[in-house]
């Protein structure tokens, strides 16, 4: 039996041991106090080798894969903190999740449904194409390596599959085998190593959670194919996804985390549903990373985004001449009012693109902290560029453009924090105050801070008035958005309401850009 460290005891003169949350033979996970930064919760697990002098040895052979891991910092992937070795035992330190993995919701509940699946997939997506972007990956994605945190249901990608490796070099048994180990012993055609395992995993993972059955269920030998529709029902936008990430050839599935997100925001816009923790299960602390699944992009139905239309009733042709001439007036002298309401607004508002100015922006979803930031993430996948438009800007180029910017956010203030991508879409005042270099996303990055976004919501259109190369639209946005600093949520530049803002565009070399904006009014505040 391996001995227990006392507890207050320091490991490394750094971690300060504050309770045993698991204990085996060869591994010990421990919740410590880490005293040389703000004495910050982690965990610390101690895996102790059946041979003397071999963790020593192990430590050195994974030691240039732990320095890559240590360097991935994202909202949504567990942190591995530090990494050290004696003769017989190495430790890992993990950042502290508090929550509940989906296999111990899996279990209590039977099967999730299709919207908690897709927010799943929504949320862990991005963190994967960020992990794969910087030539890592996890290795062991699962539903036991997936947790919901219970602070902010947000989902968190936990356990980096390097752990197991570790203890298996150091003959340690674990109760759980890799997934995509076991889903190689099928029949099921090549997976190729790297990033393809992860996006493979994480599909059999999304099957596993629909159907609540295992893969030896789920995969039929006879055909050599994934029989998972046969155990739920989902809709054929979802199916076909899934079906993709798991198709027989490599070359027909998809390349990366970003496509397979881009085709599932495409394809389905599921409500937001967070899926609960069952009342009879205890949340506990876990070593294994968790957290829950936001809100992503929810756009109105298009028609929201066009003015109201009022359907008049014409009488068919056996109607009598004084039955049409009667609306056929009407609609003459209704038209004639509104062609004078638009030349009177369009002379009303053809200044104001250029009379915005910056001491009126409100810390609006593009504005940040108290300080000097102005920004804030989404949860969303960015489209591809817009191709070059005419000379002038219809509403629909001006709403589409902002649907565009709601989505970018989520790469723009949060790591990796994609200037290039703002700098497409801002110009003027608005690029100054979000990716200038005195800006939002300056502030975020230097502040270790960034966005998380919920709910995104596109409303009616208020105004809209163009003049050549230049627009302006008033839109309601709903919007709930959360900023962290250093981990931590702040409240005060925390908030979910709908605002009604009004943005400023303008074209570039044939390309819609964000020129200014401002919020109007708070229309509502959760």
């Amino acid at each position: 039996m391996s001995i227990t460290l006392k507890l207050g005891s320091l490991v490394n003169n750094r971690y300060q041991i504050q309770e045993v949350i698991q204990q085996s033979n060869f591994e010990i996970v421990y919740l410590a106090k880490d005293k040389l930064q703000s004495e910050e919760i982690c965990i610390l697990r101690k895996l102790i080798s059946k041979e003397a002098g071999k963790a020593a040895n192990i430590g050195r052979e994974f030691q240039l894969e732990i320095k890559k891991l240590r360097n991935i910092v994202y909202p949504q992937i567990q942190v591995i903190k530090d990494y050290f070795c004696g003769d017989d035992k190495l430790f890992v330190v993990q950042s502290y999740i508090e929550g509940q993995n989906y296999q111990d919701l899996l279990d209590a509940r039977s099967s999730l449904k299709e919207p908690e699946i897709i927010q799943l997939l929504n949320q862990i997506l991005p963190a994967l194409g960020y992990l794969h972007n910087q030539q890592a990956i996890h290795g062991d994605i699962s539903p036991h390596n997936l947790t919901l945190r219970s602070h902010d249901n947000l989902a968190i990608l936990t356990n980096f599959g390097v752990i197991k490796d570790i203890m298996a070099q150091m003959g340690i048994e674990t109760t759980e085998p890799k997934l995509i180990n076991r889903v190689r012993t099928l029949p099921i055609g090549f997976i190729p190593p790297g990033a393809s395992e992860d996006l493979y995993a994480f599909a059999v993972t999304a099957i596993i959670l629909l159907t609540g059955k295992d893969i030896e269920v789920l995969f039929n030998p006879q055909t050599q194919t994934w029989d998972w529709e046969s155990w739920t029902l989902v809709s054929d936008e979802l199916a076909s996804i899934l079906n993709r990430m798991l198709a027989v050839q490599p070359i027909n599935r998809f390349v990366s985390a970003d496509a397979v997100l881009q085709a599932l925001n495409s394809a389905v816009a599921p409500t937001f549903v967070t899926p609960p923790v069952p009342p009879n299960l205890p949340i506990q602390p876990t070593y294994d990373s968790y957290q829950q699944p936001t809100a992503f992009y929810q756009p109105s139905s298009h028609t929201s985004y066009q003015p109201e239309v009022n359907n008049t009733y014409f009488p068919n042709s056996q109607s009598s001449s004084q039955d049409w001439q009667k609306p056929a007036i009407i609609g003459g002298v209704i038209g004639g009012c509104i062609l004078l309401g638009l030349l009177l607004t369009r002379q009303q508002f053809s200044q104001p693109i250029q009379q915005i100015s910056t001491a009126q922006l409100s810390p609006t979803p593009e504005t940040t902290p108290t300080s000097n930031s102005n920004s804030a993430p989404s949860t969303l996948q960015t489209t591809a560029p817009s191709q070059p438009l005419s000379s002038s800007i219809s509403q629909q180029d001006a709403v589409n453009f902002i649907e565009r910017w709601q989505r970018a956010k989520k790469e723009i203030f949060a790591p990796p924090y994609n200037r290039q991508l703002g700098a497409e879409l801002t110009t003027g005042e608005a690029y100054r105050q979000n990716v200038g270099f005195d800006s939002s996303l300056e502030w975020l990055s230097q502040n270790n801070a960034y966005y998380t976004y919920g709910v995104q919501r596109l409303g009616s259109v208020q105004n809209f008035v163009t003049n050549g190369n230049q627009a302006t639209i008033e839109i309601e946005i709903t919007e709930e958005r959360t900023l962290y600093k250093n981990g931590k949520l702040d409240q005060e530049n925390t908030s979910f309401d709908t605002r009604l803002v009004r943005y400023s565009l303008q074209l570039e070399n044939g390309q819609l850009k964000m020129s200014d904006y401002k919020t109007v009014r708070v229309i509502k505040k959760s």
